[in-house]
């Protein structure tokens, strides 16, 4: 089963990881249960520059600030284990990292990924930031196969978007335990 979520900007897609043995689904007797009911997979980069057809762009380098907050506030609602995904190191930034902001956090809970990759894009030239977005794409994929096995849901998200239970669920943890 997979829930989307459309913001203004991007599209975010939680799936629930399926398998077809037997002895890896819910509810069977020989059942093993994996380690993490939910996990997140974030790519993102201590600073960046927005994308985009108007005449100027902005750059943004204030990723190192929030994402404590972004981590915090995911565990505090039932996210078992973050994947981060640091692309810092793509384009000759390799002074800044989000490995310090990780390194707050247990590792039984937030893992930090070196991720310095820039992925060709196949729309050459139709866009100008080659490689940009298909690296996120990478690291989105890199995280479902590496990661995807030891969970029971899993979610792509970046630092300006935030799981927030809704109704009477102070809990995704509840929300996606009634789901199942």
């Amino acid at each position: 089963s997979t829930t989307t979520t459309t913001t203004p900007t991007t599209t975010t897609t939680t799936s629930k990881n399926i398998n077809s043995d037997k002895n890896s689904s819910r509810g069977s007797t020989n059942e093993k249960k994996k380690p993490h009911l939910l996990s997140v997979c974030l790519w993102s980069a201590a600073s960046f520059r927005t994308r985009g057809k108007h005449d100027f762009k902005h750059s943004i380098d204030d990723t190192i600030t929030r994402l404590r907050e972004w981590i915090e506030f995911h565990l505090l609602v039932g996210v078992d284990h973050i994947y981060v995904y640091d692309n810092s190191g793509a384009f000759g930034n390799s002074t800044n990292s989000l490995r310090p902001v990780v390194n707050l956090f247990p590792s039984s809970q937030v893992t930090w990924i070196d991720w310095p990759m820039q992925v060709c894009n196949n729309n050459v030239p139709a866009h100008e930031n080659i490689g940009e977005r298909s690296s996120q794409y990478a690291a989105e994929n890199s995280c479902r196969e590496r990661y995807g096995p030891r969970t029971e849901w899993m979610a792509s998200i970046d630092t300006d978007e935030y799981l927030v239970p809704q109704g009477s669920h102070t809990s995704l943890r509840t929300v996606l335990e009634q789901a199942t």
